[in-house]
């Protein structure tokens, strides 16, 4: 159950996204901020779901950042993210920035798969 009073929550999670808003553009002015092309409000509603379902096997249609930021939330080594990508070359794209970031931090990222048109 949830004690948390609902003014606290919601006051938190607009600290909390204006805290991503401006560090974000902190950040953009060192080089891309790798991040969902979506509102923050979004990505913090994904992330909580990610996070208290713990999936072991996820499906994204369509490839790109949140490909590489959304899998970072799989639970552990065995569970899998898979994206599905029209764009054979930007599914290429997605590869190689998934390896740089994989090499950097260790660990295993998503699979992007190209789909035959």
């Amino acid at each position: 159950m949830n004690t948390t009073p609902k003014g606290k929550g919601l006051l938190l999670l607009l600290l909390t996204e204006n805290y991503r808003k401006t560090r974000d553009s902190i950040l953009r002015k060192r080089g891309p901020v790798i991040k969902p092309w979506m509102k923050y409000r979004e990505i913090l509603i994904i992330e909580e779901l990610l996070t208290n379902l713990q999936p072991q096997r996820c499906l994204e249609w369509g490839a790109g950042y949140s490909t590489l930021y959304y899998s970072r939330y799989l639970p552990n080594e065995s569970a899998r993210w898979i994206a599905v990508e029209h764009d054979e070359e930007w599914a290429a794209n997605v590869r190689s920035m998934n390896h740089r970031s994989a090499r950097r931090s260790g660990a295993r990222g998503p699979q992007c798969l190209p789909v035959d048109g």
